[in-house]
């Protein structure tokens, strides 16, 4: 990817954020969420496959999701502040 961002939860997202994102929506609306991957690495992933591109963005999100809560639960760790508290 060209470029790489330094700015860290900027108010106004910068270029090289704005141009991946853009891209990345530019792929997606392209595609049919039905159709399937074009290649799929089996030496890596011999027994377990992404059937379409809805499964694809489910699980960047998840992905996504995961891994934030878990930087979340680092910092909280290391700065004792928590952010969202439930009761």
């Amino acid at each position: 990817m060209p470029g790489r961002c330094r700015r860290r939860c900027p108010a106004r997202p910068c270029s090289t954020c704005t141009g991946r994102r853009s891209r990345a929506n530019a792929f997606i609306a392209a595609m049919s969420l039905d159709s399937g991957p074009a290649s799929w690495p089996e030496e890596i992933f011999p027994n377990w496959r992404m059937t379409d591109v809805r499964e694809a963005i489910v699980h960047v999100i998840t992905e996504t999701a995961c891994h934030a809560g878990h930087l979340d639960a680092v910092r909280e760790l290391i700065d004792g502040r928590s952010w969202l508290v439930l009761t």
